[in-house]
């Protein structure tokens, strides 16, 4: 029986399974980064500046484009430099700013973590048009 005052069934439906989806791509992304000693989150950073245009970003941006508060990224960022997969240089147009690359190793592991990655993905069977959907959907509601 319907009620007004509560989410429909579909909408309950479709609410869980999104969330679930995202938790289960979540543990799978993770789990076939593990083997190269990074999270997803890591790697999100390193394929940031693998394809920025100038190969180096400012935190601000670093955290804009990913859509994740500073606080995180100036702590995965600090990770990644502890590894040596990125380096901090002092940013000429900020006197406070850093900006960020990619050193060698960094270039090397990202490469190595888009191959992960995609084996991955291609395990799940998604088509191209289901990735374009998934897309859609996200950009409507963010």
């Amino acid at each position: 029986m319907p009620n007004d005052r509560f989410l429909s069934r579909e909408s309950l439906s479709a609410v869980v399974a999104l969330l679930r989806v995202a938790s289960q791509l979540r543990n799978g992304l993770d789990g076939a980064l593990a083997p190269l000693g990074i999270t997803f989150a890591r790697y999100e950073v390193l394929a940031l500046l693998m394809f920025s245009r100038s190969g180096e970003l400012p935190m601000h941006k670093i955290s804009e484009q990913l859509d994740v508060h500073p606080t995180s990224v100036t702590s995965t960022v600090s990770r990644l430099a502890a590894d040596g997969l990125v380096q901090r240089n002092s940013d000429p147009s900020d006197g406070r700013g850093s900006l960020i690359s990619l050193t060698d190793g960094g270039m090397i592991l990202v490469s190595s973590a888009s191959e992960a990655l995609e084996s991955y993905l291609s395990t799940i069977g998604l088509t191209d048009a289901e990735r374009r959907q998934i897309i859609s959907i996200y950009r409507r509601v963010s």
